[in-house]
């Protein structure tokens, strides 16, 4: 069993520095931190390096102690490791990357989303007051804000996907790369999905508007992210 920072255990003998204890029923070799600790005192794990780590004797009546990486596991150092404990590191590793990346696809999309709606709102503004595609003898205003700033919103969120998959998978990037959006392509989509809109609003045909909607969206998308690829290529 792992020990953690923070975990609370018993001194089976003394420790000057050098000793054991016990944490969950099990005997460890530990060490104080330069103080002498009698055999049965309370000792509280403060930092270290398995199989030793550094303990401090608790206080009775005080309360225990917080440290700011409390709950940490102790890791053995890499000479100690056999091929178990390598791959349980990475798999740790791995989890904690795939939770830190949940993270910044939620923020990430609601931001998209924000700003899509925005975007939404505006081209529906631009529409109606320049009259695009005869927009205002076809449909009502306060209809066309809604709709437009629910499809910007939309379309933002997919747009940040789709950028975040295709600058990484598609075009070459980093090895140790994941999911990088693209803001510029993001824009650059939802540009391209108002044009296809208004190109075809007059046919009055969903599904002509939309087909082309989307596809000049993750086309003018698709084109950013490759020549922001060749711009950074040759800075680089």
């Amino acid at each position: 069993m792992n020990v953690r920072i923070g975990d609370v255990g018993r001194a089976v003998s003394a420790l000057s520095p050098s000793g054991y204890v016990e944490i969950d029923g099990v005997r460890r070799s530990a060490r104080s931190e330069g103080t002498y600790i009698d055999a049965g005192r309370d000792v509280i794990v403060v930092r270290g390096e398995m199989p030793s780590f550094i303990v401090r004797e608790i206080e009775p009546g005080i309360p225990l102690p917080r440290f700011p990486n409390h709950g940490t596991t102790i890791e053995k150092s890499e000479h100690q490791r056999n091929s178990a404990d390598v791959a349980v590191s990475e798999q740790e590793e791995q989890r904690l990357a795939w939770k830190q990346l949940k993270r910044r696809m939620r923020i990430g999309a609601a931001a998209s989303g924000a700003f899509g709606l925005l975007v939404g709102l505006a081209n529906a503004a631009l529409g109606g007051h320049y009259n695009w595609a005869s927009v205002n003898e076809t449909i009502q205003l306060p209809l066309l804000h809604a709709g437009s700033a629910a499809i910007g919103t939309a379309a933002a969120i997919v747009l940040y996907f789709f950028t975040g998959w295709f600058v990484t998978h598609i075009l070459p990037a980093e090895a140790d790369a994941v999911f990088e959006p693209s803001f510029l392509a993001i824009l650059a989509g939802l540009v391209g999905a108002a044009l296809g809109f208004w190109m075809n609003f007059a046919s009055g045909d969903v599904n002509t508007i939309a087909l082309w909607s989307a596809g000049v969206s993750f086309a003018f998308a698709a084109v950013v992210c490759g020549v922001s690829w060749v711009v950074t290529l040759a800075r680089g």
